[in-house]
């Protein structure tokens, strides 16, 4: 009778392992080594809408800030682009054949004044993140990796956008 209760005790063991698995599953997290600490981006349950078209995108959710940073995904015929946006603050990281860099919004994205925007941009660690790889990454890497360095392009005194 104990070897019943022990099978039926691992077989539940496992089915609740198994379902604790899921409940992560599609979230990324990591470390992003800056102030804001850890990281989690989960994918949204619905598209988003920026200026009159559907884009899938992911909420990314640093540990050590009350904001939520959306990642709005467009898929291109090679590559993707990648909006990182906060209510005060928008950029665009996209690939190519060379890689995954950061870049100006392209106009069809923009949802800010500009000049709300740049300011609080750090021009040499814009000017480094041009390219952040020198090959494509899937997108799920291609999103941790924005949130590891999208924190570093705010100046410092604008790390309350975050």
């Amino acid at each position: 009778m104990k070897t019943i209760a022990s099978i039926i005790f691992a077989i539940g063991v496992f089915f609740a392992s198994l379902f604790a698995g899921n409940a992560n599953a599609g979230n990324i997290e990591g470390q992003s080594h800056t102030w804001l600490g850890e990281y989690t981006i989960t994918k949204s349950a619905h598209p988003v809408e920026l200026n009159g078209s559907q884009f899938q995108a992911w909420v990314l959710k640093y540990h050590n800030s009350d904001k939520e940073v959306l990642i709005v995904v467009d898929q291109k015929k090679k590559c993707k682009n990648y909006v990182v946006k906060t209510d005060r603050f928008e950029i665009q990281y996209t690939c190519n054949k060379n890689g995954l860099g950061v870049k100006k919004l392209g106009a069809h994205y923009v949802t800010l004044d500009s000049y709300k925007n740049y300011g609080k941009m750090n021009d040499a660690e814009f000017t480094s993140q041009k390219r952040l790889t020198m090959k494509q990454k899937s997108e799920e890497d291609a999103i941790a990796l924005i949130a590891c360095y999208f924190p570093k392009l705010l100046k410092k005194e604008y790390k309350k956008v975050l």
